[in-house]
């Protein structure tokens, strides 16, 4: 028998889900005291309905000083004069268990000694709280428990202790050249989310297997790896020895390289596609290049424009072999979206654009070669679509595919998670002095897509979910939140939303206001929206799904 999973959603805007089946549901406005209530966990009780809530309350005030008389003493943080000094908040750690009818059944609540907060104060000092209301409350050193302590009794209050870090994003840059650029992430313990600071770019320098080596547009960058394949062409002889002798190379942020391969192809090529085989953005399973139709006259050019070679590499760069095969017709358009991996078969998606014929592709490699092309036309994408279809996929240039996540699904089928996209030209005024205007893009994003695949590379599963906005040009941030056997939780840090593939159902479903999720237990999840507030106060939207 298949095991029913459970997950908690805490809301503070109530959130219409169709597709899922709701076993219990808790709405509660907790009041205007806990309006600054920042939640860290959720934790259902399933035997009796009981909802705790972990976090801390934050309550507005001033830092003043304490009368000597009353054994308190000056503190140096204290600016201003009066009655009022520093503006700050006091933390309070806070849980509240609350039973199925929403009655508050047990409440902890423990002021934490500002010294864990402001780094002005030491540990032993002596403060006084004004609220704003009443400039009456009083919290004195001995009342409250330094945040160290707190952190020991009750972890989940509080968000996950980190360390601040820093990644590293490596690009080509003029000439065939690298570039490289370091994204501080600060973390802040309170909040329990990061802030980033990007540096600016710097020069990356390698050293290079000959002196004329020439960039190339496509490169793939491994960013768990901080490592770079970076494709160059090699002039060796003549103009037209580039489009002949290829260079690849696998490059650490630090310009050493780590591999370095020659190939040599029988016919003239250009590099149009490098995707890596690993979870996420990664190549941790290998590559695969892809070389076609070079940018030649017709004399010069391969006389056979539908010839392709692929290059398959392991995952420390070298090269597994080098296959040929055919593609498209000679005047068609052909556009690599993505790569992915099942077992030892390796796939290419992709589209073929033309007057005739066009068609979207998934080309198959085992560990000898290439294996063949499965065509998909326009009238089999319509028949598998589910969903909303006019922003959905399309077999003309201006319709675009960012994919964004390719993972594995438990049945051994792969996903692939993207947006379509329309790319719009803005002429701008000229600027002084000058004839012309500047030419900007606007890419605008349409829908969100989900492609499947199943364990033989044939694709099974189409849907589309239109994005709410008329017109956005920031992109989806889709991270993998959880996955059963028939859903798939996708969820959108930047825009609070949670989208579920269901795919028992062929649907896909939107939640909103979904700040947070985290995963309780084996077989429960959480998903947290704890920022909103009314004129009653915070309003408490608990659901328990099964799915």
């Amino acid at each position: 028998m298949k095991r029913t999973q459970l997950v908690v959603l805490l809301f503070f805007i109530l959130s219409r889900i169709e597709a899922q089946q709701t076993l219990f549901q808790l709405k509660k406005t907790l009041g205007e005291d806990y309006n600054d209530y920042t939640i860290s966990h959720v934790r259902y009780q399933e035997d009796n309905n009981q909802v705790t809530l972990y976090g801390v309350n934050w309550e507005r005030g001033w830092l003043n000083e304490k009368k000597e008389s009353e054994g308190g003493k000056k503190l140096e943080f204290i600016q201003g004069v009066g009655i009022r000094g520093e503006e700050v908040s006091q933390p309070i750690l806070t849980v509240l268990t609350l039973d199925a009818q929403g009655t508050v059944t047990d409440k902890v609540e423990r002021p934490i000694h500002l010294s864990g907060v402001f780094d002005e104060i030491p540990a032993d000092a002596s403060y006084v709280i004004n609220d704003y209301e009443s400039l009456q409350k009083w919290i004195d050193s001995d009342e409250t428990t330094q945040l160290t302590d707190l952190r020991t009794e009750f972890p989940e209050a509080f968000p996950v202790e980190k360390e601040d870090y820093q990644t590293v994003e490596l690009a080509p840059s003029y000439g065939g050249n690298l570039k490289k650029q370091i994204t501080e992430h600060k973390y802040n313990s309170w909040s329990g989310n990061y802030k980033a600071e990007k540096q600016g770019w710097q020069t990356v320098s390698f050293e290079k297997a000959t002196s004329k080596e020439y960039g190339s547009e496509e490169y793939f960058f491994d960013s768990e790896r901080e490592q770079i394949l970076f494709p160059l062409k090699a002039q060796l002889g003549d103009r037209l020895s580039p489009y002949f002798n290829k260079q690849i190379y696998l490059i650490d942020a630090n310009g050493d390289v780590l591999n370095s391969t020659s190939i040599e192809l029988e016919q003239p090529k250009d590099l149009k596609f490098v995707g890596g085989f690993g979870e996420g953005q990664t190549f941790t399973e290998g590559a695969i290049l892809i070389y076609g139709r070079a940018q030649l006259g017709k004399k010069k050019n391969d006389q056979d424009l539908t010839r392709h070679y692929a290059v398959l590499l392991d995952g420390s760069g070298s090269v597994k072999y080098q296959t040929e095969f055919s593609l498209g017709v000679d005047k068609q358009f052909i556009q690599f979206y993505t790569s992915f991996r099942q077992g030892d078969q390796f796939y290419v998606f992709g589209r073929l654009l033309g007057k005739d014929n066009s068609a979207h592709v998934v080309i198959k490699f085992d560990q000898n070669g290439f294996v063949e092309t499965t065509k998909y036309n326009y009238q089999q994408m319509v028949d598998m679509l589910k969903g909303d279809s006019d922003p959905a996929l399309r077999l003309f240039i201006s319709r675009g595919f960012a994919p964004y996540l390719t993972t594995s699904l438990p049945d051994g089928s792969t996903l692939i998670a993207g947006e379509t996209y329309e790319e719009e030209k803005e002429t701008l005024p000229p600027a002084e002095g000058q004839a012309f205007g500047e030419v900007k893009i606007h890419r605008y994003h349409l829908s969100r897509i989900f492609l499947v695949f199943d364990p033989t590379g044939k694709w099974v599963g189409y849907y589309s979910k239109r994005r709410p906005e008329e017109k956005s040009e920031k992109p989806a941030s889709m991270e993998l939140a959880f996955v059963s056997d028939s859903r798939v939780y996708l969820h959108d840090s930047a825009k609070r939303k949670m989208l579920v593939l269901d795919l028992s159902k062929e649907m896909v479903e939107e939640i909103d206001s979904v700040e947070k999720t985290f995963s309780d237990k084996e077989g429960q999840a959480v998903l947290v929206n704890d920022w909103n507030a009314t004129e009653e106060g915070r309003i408490v939207d608990v659901k328990v799904l099964a799915y």
